[in-house]
């Protein structure tokens, strides 16, 4: 499994990204855990 921490995901390039690095990721055998941090610094620690 591997972790995606956004800032805010509210467009479609974050939408896009996402869509993106899953298909990398499933291609390479892992699982995408993906969340947003809402630009709160302590979550993306």
């Amino acid at each position: 499994m591997i972790g995606l921490i956004l800032p805010i995901i509210n467009s479609n390039f974050h939408l896009s990204l996402i869509a993106g690095v899953e298909k990398v990721v499933n291609d390479a055998g892992y699982t995408l855990l993906f969340s947003q941090s809402l630009e709160e610094a302590y979550k993306e620690e």
